[in-house]
């Protein structure tokens, strides 16, 4: 009696149903209170209470698509439930247990906004996943749920996580949301065991495979793929991981089918512009074309230097042998591996400039090669906003053109001095070196 009504909240979806929010702990009691009526308010039923909800009751939201997907704020955190509130579990995620105040949905993001005591504002842009969820239409063991829009950012410029700067077009970003990437959602039915992969492949309008993804750390339930809204692109970096990013999609619509052991199932994401900037369609296509073909050009170079380095592998196979007695009788063989070794270190520096093998801490050198030209052309690719200038398509022409010239004087080392060299090791006692 006199407890204090926090919210009475009318159904969207029939005109006889409310909730009711009601909380009593100024009188000591600290229980949560969640009442519904189904005949317009003549009768309530409880819908929470201390053995389902820990904490005072503060505030209540239906979710206005999927009537079935409920939310609670309590002195002790945020409740969700999937089957209108028979049953509820503490949601967390990332969501600390705090008194949540007042929750709140943003329709057209289909995001939960929740206001807390002094810890902040929270937001949760996933409905879409829990609507199916709660709606039951998942499959038996993989299902592909479905996906907001995803903003393509440009630039780099952007502000580390957790600072705020309103200037100069920089952006807000939260420590908890993927920036600059998308989360692909998938629930799993049944408990994967430790070897499950899941893996992905997005298409392109053209049903072009632009991307391939993995998931190893996979539980039952609700899961996350996440993609870099790239495709794949060449490396400078030999040693380069799956995790770096490729080129910058456009804007459009995109496929991306998960697959897991014995099932698939497929989803579509729509990939937006980026809201901040008012840039003409054609702008995005040039700078895509800019970087498809800087791209073409970091293929080559990386498999041009990959070509020396396999080589310096073979050496370095025959150092390890040095101690043979056979090799060390050969005079000629040892002086010949030392010399083959010294031309190709040279020549790889021709292509790029190698840093000094005593250097400790920083180094930079102002040399240029054709490694350090194609650098150039992917700085200036990966920040640029606008329509290639002349300039900028000239220093990717110099640098092809520098790529080019090198590439053809590896081939001419490999075939005039390489292959007289390997013949010889294929004819020497250590010949299993090149197996």
């Amino acid at each position: 009696h006199e407890a204090w009504i926090t919210q009475i909240i009318a159904s969207r979806y029939d005109a006889s149903k409310a909730w009711m929010v009601v909380n009593n702990y100024r009188k000591g009691d600290y229980d949560p209170y969640l009442f519904k009526t189904e005949d317009f308010g003549k009768t309530w039923q409880r819908y929470a209470d201390e053995n389902d909800v820990n904490g005072y009751a503060l505030t209540f939201i239906q979710d206005p698509v999927e009537p079935s997907l409920v939310f609670l704020g309590t002195e002790n955190g945020l409740w969700i439930s999937m089957d209108e509130g028979e049953s509820w579990t503490q949601f967390k995620n990332g969501f600390p247990s705090v008194s949540t105040m007042d929750i709140t949905i943003q329709e057209p993001e289909s995001a939960l906004v929740v206001g807390t005591f002094g810890r902040a504002i929270w937001v949760l842009d996933d409905l879409l996943s829990l609507r199916e969820i709660a709606a039951k239409r998942l499959k038996n063991d993989i299902t592909a749920l479905p996906m907001n829009d995803a903003v393509q950012v440009k630039g780099l410029f952007i502000n580390p996580p957790g600072n705020i700067w309103t200037g100069f077009h920089t952006t807000f970003e939260g420590e908890n949301r993927v920036f600059q990437k998308t989360k692909v959602p998938f629930y799993l039915n049944q408990e994967p065991d430790s070897t499950t992969i899941v893996s992905a492949e997005v298409f392109d309008n053209e049903n072009r495979l632009i991307r391939k993804l993995e998931s190893k750390k996979n539980e039952k339930g609700l899961n996350y793929l996440i993609w870099k809204l790239d495709e794949k692109a060449a490396s400078l970096n030999t040693k380069s991981s799956a995790h770096s990013k490729g080129i910058p999609v456009l804007p459009g619509n995109y496929t991306i089918v998960l697959r897991s052991a014995s099932d698939k199932d497929t989803t579509q994401v729509k990939v937006i512009t980026d809201p901040r900037f008012d840039m003409d369609p054609e702008v995005d296509g040039a700078l895509y074309a800019f970087r498809k073909e800087i791209d073409r050009q970091v293929e080559v170079m990386s498999k041009t230097l990959k070509r020396i380095d396999d080589k310096l592998e073979v050496i370095k196979k025959i150092e390890k042998m040095q101690d043979q007695k056979e090799y060390q009788q050969d005079a000629l063989l040892v002086k010949s591996v030392e010399k083959m070794k010294g031309q190709l270190k040279e020549l790889r520096s021709k292509g790029q400039i190698p840093r000094p093998e005593r250097q400790v801490g920083a180094w930079q050198s102002f040399e240029t090669s054709p490694y350090t030209e194609l650098q150039d052309v992917l700085r200036l690719g990966r920040a640029q906003t606008s329509i290639p200038s002349k300039q900028h398509k000239e220093m990717l022409q110099q640098a092809t053109q520098s790529i080019a010239t090198f590439k053809e004087e590896v081939d001419r080392f490999i075939k005039k001095q390489w292959q007289p060299f390997e013949k010889t090791i294929k004819n020497s006692a250590i010949k299993e070196v090149l197996k």
